[in-house]
């Protein structure tokens, strides 16, 4: 009986990956924040971006490269309140050749590197618990990062990846369809 099979799979899993524009710049999406506790036991209140949004997006919607001023990737493109929390589409520029940049590139288009943190000057307050809320939120800038405060905003793969948008349901039915199998066939060697 033949316990290995080869298969290929054309969708990216949890949203992890980028994709290229004409010029090769990349383009990912995903949540900048979201409205639940982060490693630093914080969160944003929703509403805390209403105001700092609009003026980050009218000025210098600048993407960093982990907090550093002097290491802007790109741009801004899109930034849109969600129930979950910020969402954003990010242009991040090819960058010259054997720079620090490329290798942070490279790292992105590669998915080591793929997770969204927010600068700025953060208002804050303590809430009935004793937690501390952020309720306004002065946006400096958006960072790429390796690893963000908030583990839930990783980007995801942005637009027509494979020539038209991806299926993400479809592909966690099919990825559950294989597990199935591979948890029978993993039942019938035992």
């Amino acid at each position: 009986m033949k316990t290995e099979a080869p298969f290929t799979y054309d969708f990216t899993l949890e949203g992890k990956g980028a994709v290229r524009d004409e010029d090769d710049h990349l383009i990912l999406e995903g949540l900048a924040a979201d409205f639940d506790f982060d490693r630093e036991d914080e969160a944003f209140e929703p509403g805390a971006f209403d105001e700092g949004m609009k003026s980050f997006m009218s000025r210098n919607p600048i993407v960093c490269y982990h907090h550093k001023y002097d290491l802007a990737l790109g741009q801004v493109l899109e930034w849109e309140s969600k129930a979950q929390g910020p969402w954003v589409k990010v242009r991040v520029d090819r960058p010259e050749p054997h720079t620090p940049l490329a290798d942070v590139y490279n790292k992105i288009k590669s998915g080591v590197i793929r997770g969204f943190s927010i600068g700025g000057r953060f208002h804050r307050r303590t809430d009935e618990q004793g937690r501390t809320r952020i309720h306004k939120c002065d946006v400096a800038e958006l960072s790429v990062t390796p690893l963000p405060i908030n583990p839930r905003t990783l980007f995801a793969v942005a637009g027509k990846a494979f020539g038209e948008d991806p299926d993400l349901d479809a592909a966690e039915a099919a990825i559950s369809k294989l597990n199935a199998i591979f948890d029978r066939i993993d039942k019938s060697l035992s």
